[in-house]
């Protein structure tokens, strides 16, 4: 469960991290081209990016 100030500041956070549990990683995306891993990949990446 994320804190109250992880969800002050990534709202979305936990929504998405049911939606990527709920389902497998190779499961396609609305995305055509990539898997929910590819979308959990590159969002992990943006994060990384945005803690900097």
């Amino acid at each position: 469960m994320p804190s109250n100030l992880l969800r002050d500041v990534l709202p979305e956070l936990e929504v998405f991290a049911h939606a990527v549990q709920a389902r497998r990683p190779d499961d396609g995306t609305w995305c055509e081209a990539w898997t929910v891993r590819d979308i959990l990949m590159h969002q992990t990446g943006n994060a990384e990016e945005l803690a900097r």
